[in-house]
Parts: C-alpha cells; structure tokens; sequence
C-alpha cells in the first residue's frame, strides 16, 4: 500500500493463504496524515480476518488504521462498537503485526486457536480492548506497545476508558512473552479472564508501566501462573488534580491457586489497598515492593490485603526485602 488513505467498508478475507500487508509507514498523530492509513467509519464487519493453516507466516506493517467516532466529547461520551480491526481464528500458527499506529480504535487485534502470534511496536489508542488472545498453545510475543491518547485527551474520553478499556487480555494462553509495556487510561492493562477454554499458564513479563489505570493487573481466573520482572503502576483519575480513581487498587487478584512471581513492584496512587488477594488459595513472591500513597480513603486499608479464607488454602504473599511504604 502506497502512502494514501484508503477507506476499508468491507471484510478482507485472508483464508488458507499466506499474504503481506505492508505500507509505507504512517505520520504519528490524531489524524490521518502522511504515509498508509487505513479508514473505518462502518460498523456491523471485520476489517482484516486471517483463517487457516495455510494463512500463518501472514504480516501486517508500516501502517495506521483509524476509526471514526463521535466528534462531541461530553460526559456520557462512549465511543462506537466497532468490531476487532484484526481477527486472527484458527490459523494454528503463526501470524505477524509490525510497527502499527491504532488511532481511535475501539478493539485492535483478536486472536483465538493461533498460537505464535508475533506483535511487536504497536502504539495508539485503543478504547475497548487493544489485544485478547485464547487458545494459544503455542508462546506468543507481544513487544514495545505503547497507548497512548493519541486520538483525544478529552477527560471525557480517556475517563470512559478508565472505566472500560482492557489493553492486554488473556485467557488460555500458554508461555507468553511479553515486554516493554505502556498504556495510559484503561481500566485494566493486563487482565486474565476466564472464557471457559484454561488459563494463562507460565506467562514471562519483562518491562511493565500502567498510568491512570484502574486496575493496572487484574487476575480473574484461576490457576494463573507466571513471572513478572518489573512493574509499575499508577490510579490517579485522569487530569483530576491527584485525585485516585474510585475503588483503584495496583494488583487485584479475584481468582483461586495463582502462582505469581515478582521482582520489582511499585504501586502508586491506589485509592485502598496497593495488593488486594481476594479468592483462595493464591501465593505472591514479590523480592522488592514499594507503594505510595495507598490507603487515601483513610480507613486503614492495608498495603497487602489478603482475603480471609474460612476453609482451604489460606492466601500468602513472601517479601524477599522489607517493602517501602510511603504516604
């Protein structure tokens, strides 16, 4: 694709065939501009879907896609249900995305029964979910993502998807590498969810940083494991004069027998607790934790929560170091 815009109104359809998308690069910003956009204003279709073995070893590149919404940003503002612009389904193998700009999406890259997924250099903003994978058997690669409000900076905007948006979603998703990290505004950005098909087993997370987020890692199913080697996160309520987001905890696990493994962890901001550990039977190992101004509802909540278990395997979380506890 050369450097145009080019208006997508209809599904392309990549089945049992392998093809590279690639365009000529793209001028990062909140409007179509130099290099290859892509241009979404109808709903009720899927942009891109890749199906069948014979699709893996597919690429989409140097390019940007952007989505229209509505142009009022007022409070209420909710922004229009399009589908995932990518849908990845029953390939079994491999397919690529590299070096994409996402402006105004509502929902980016979906991905079930296709395991090594490659994304590397993805930036935007995205408004519902950026990436969701199931059924990955096979380790998947998710690298350098960065969201950002490049669309609008509307508080109205970035407030809707601090309620709403999950950057990273995963549900049964085997030995995922994931590192270099970003969003800013979202409700979650790394969340574990049940679909009914496993959970996330062994998942490594290198390099980690969640701003304005509500629940910057969410664990909702059960037996999540995995290694995580750095994180940050922060809760404030976006452009609200420091004001924590209603009900903002830095780590909030809701599922039973996690296995989790931190090195370094910060957690700034969280209206009550920094660590929340509800369910049963979870272990935490963090080597070094430091929490800020946690407990701003002033009712002595706990920089680690850990949920009462009346029967079963009580919740346990190890410091490999006196943690750092301030404001």
């Amino acid at each position: 694709f050369g450097p145009h815009a080019y208006r997508l109104a209809s599904p392309v359809v990549v089945d049992s065939v392998a093809i590279t998308f690639q365009g000529a690069g793209y001028t990062e910003g909140s409007t179509i501009a130099d290099g290859t956009w892509l241009s979404i204003d109808t709903t009720g279709f899927t942009p891109f879907t890749f199906t069948g073995s014979g699709a893996r070893g597919s690429t989409v590149r140097n390019l940007a896609v952007r989505q229209a919404h509505n142009a009022s940003q007022v409070p209420g503002w909710a922004p229009t249900d399009y589908d995932f612009v990518f849908r990845v389904q029953d390939c079994l193998g491999a397919v690529e995305f590299k070096n994409l700009l996402l402006v105004g999406v509502n929902r980016g890259i979906w991905c079930d029964n296709s395991g090594r997924l490659n994304i590397e250099s993805l930036r935007g903003q995205v408004f519902t979910t950026g990436i969701e994978i199931d059924r990955a058997f096979d380790t998947c690669r998710i690298q350098h993502v960065h969201f950002w409000p490049f669309f609008s900076a509307d508080d109205d905007v970035v407030r809707w998807q601090q309620q709403n948006s999950d950057a990273v979603v995963l549900h049964r998703v085997d030995g995922i590498f994931m590192d270099d990290i970003f969003a800013l505004g979202a409700r979650s950005v790394l969340r574990f969810v049940s679909s009914g098909t496993g959970s996330v087993a062994k998942f490594y997370l290198g390099n980690f940083y969640a701003d304005f987020a509500l629940y910057p890692i969410w664990i909702q199913n059960n037996g999540v494991t995995g290694q995580i080697a750095n994180a940050t996160t922060q809760s404030e309520l976006f452009n609200g004069s420091g004001a924590p987001l209603t009900g903002s905890i830095g780590l909030r696990i809701d599922g039973n027998n996690t296995r989790l493994q931190v090195g370094n962890l910060r957690v700034d901001d969280a209206q009550s607790n920094a660590i929340r550990v509800n369910g049963t039977g979870n272990r935490l190992d963090i080597f070094s934790f430091r929490a800020e101004y946690y407990n701003q509802l002033n009712d002595g909540s706990a920089a680690i929560h850990l949920a009462n278990v009346a029967s079963g395997t009580p919740n346990a979380v190890y410091l490999g170091s006196p943690a750092m506890l301030g404001n």
